[in-house]
């Protein structure tokens, strides 16, 4: 493994949306190619290759495992992260049939905080997520 690893609580909230909001120049965009490793109902492990829209030289490789743990919220999950080397990320099998390709734009709304709107490509093209995290469920309005 190369980076150093995190361990993080995330309360986020996941909203399909119709039309993409008008995009400035200056966000980042980047595609990510994300490959399971194992999934049921409690838990996934991931492996994600994440490069820039206009240099694919400019590459991280992540490796994600993230549980629901013991909390019954659905917007609560724990993740553990570890940036990995492309030897490691091409020594992990993956389960071929289930690969998520999207673009990722970040979009700031305030507060300090990030909007994630992902483009699917692929199998699941023409979908579109915007993801949002927060610091308390109590943030979250549906």
């Amino acid at each position: 493994m190369n980076g150093g690893t995190t361990m993080n609580q995330e309360i986020e909230k996941k909203y399909s949306i119709i039309d993409i909001p008008k995009l400035d120049e200056n966000m980042c965009i980047r595609k990510i190619i994300q490959e399971y490793v194992y999934q049921d109902t409690f838990s996934a492990i991931r492996k994600r290759k994440i490069y820039a829209l206009h240099n694919e030289n400019d590459c991280k490789y992540i490796y994600t495992v993230k549980t629901k743990g013991n909390t019954q919220s659905q917007n609560v999950v724990y993740e553990i992260e570890n940036e990995i080397t492309k030897e490691t990320y091409d020594s992990i099998l993956s389960n071929a049939h289930h690969v998520i390709e999207k673009w990722r734009i970040e979009i700031p709304i305030g507060n300090e905080k990030i909007a994630e709107l992902d483009i699917y490509d692929g199998e699941l093209e023409g979908l579109i997520t915007v993801e949002v995290e927060f610091a308390q469920e109590s943030e979250i309005e549906d």
